[in-house]
């Protein structure tokens, strides 16, 4: 009896033992992540915040957002500077920046043509849990296409696209969350985020991708009947013609939560 009994304790020790070096480990993983992109932004982020607003839309966090006069001004090209040539000059692969003018999104955007190397690999090829922002390697990287596909990591600390969550979790959220830009060498491209929704892994959005925009039409169709309150119908927005899904995985592995954006405006740099 006594022999099981230490067993069991020495057994219970070891599960203790091993949560604790899991927690660690990912508090490890997560800081080294928020330290390489931290960098980035206060290397290549000239305007526009060099920290990530990770608790946005937590509540009882402090709300860093745009007036609806600010959101709808002229001067949305100048919230944010970004030196793309530098950052693609050290890493080729980076072909833009992602910034949702809320400040909960900002991360070098990257196309390698391999869906398979930014899931765990940072913009500096190194290995991380948090990956990338990435293109689609069916899209084009210079988001010429009628719609691009974006993907990133839903991360449990709100890094990468963990703030997305709070679209579908956070009624208010959609209100003061909804402008998003993309900065490249050569344009910068504002988006507003017109519908969202959890959709099986196999869901035409990831079909809908080309210059040809095959299949849009009927995605658009779908996510008109998947609008907010205090959204706009894609009708409703003339001469656009350009659209972007964010991606990013849920708690449900056969689950995805996309968000859409059509695109508003662009002004060359």
């Amino acid at each position: 009896m006594f022999e099981k009994r230490k067993i069991i304790l020495v057994i219970g020790v070891l599960m203790v033992l091993t949560a604790i070096s899991g927690l660690s480990y990912s508090i490890t993983v997560y800081d080294q992540s928020r330290a390489v992109y931290s960098e980035a932004r206060e290397e290549y982020l000239s305007k526009g915040s060099d920290e990530v607003r990770e608790d946005a839309g937590k509540a009882g966090s402090p709300e860093l957002t745009l007036s609806e006069d600010t959101a709808g001004s002229s001067e949305w090209w100048d919230q944010a500077e970004v030196d793309i040539d530098s950052l693609s000059a050290e890493y080729p692969e980076a072909v833009g920046w992602i910034w949702f003018e809320d400040g909960s999104i900002s991360y070098p955007l990257m196309f390698s043509g391999d869906n398979g190397k930014y899931l765990f690999t940072d913009y500096k090829g190194d290995e991380s849990r948090s990956g990338a922002i990435f293109i689609d390697e069916g899209s084009s990287p210079d988001l010429s296409d009628p719609h691009t596909l974006i993907y990133g990591h839903n991360m449990k600390d709100g890094s990468m696209f963990g703030s997305l969550k709070y679209f579908r979790t956070d009624g208010d959220y959609y209100k003061d969350h909804r402008y998003f830009q993309i900065i490249t060498k050569d344009h910068k491209y504002r988006y507003l985020v017109f519908s969202y929704k959890e959709v099986p892994s196999d869901h035409m959005v990831y079909d809908v991708y080309g210059s040809d925009g095959a299949g849009l039409e009927e995605y658009l169709k779908e996510m008109e009947g998947s609008r907010p309150e205090g959204s706009v119908s894609v009708n409703d927005i003339d001469g656009s013609d350009s659209y972007v899904t964010l991606s990013t995985c849920t708690a449900a592995n056969e689950k995805r939560f996309i968000v859409c954006g059509i695109r508003i405006d662009e002004r060359a740099k």
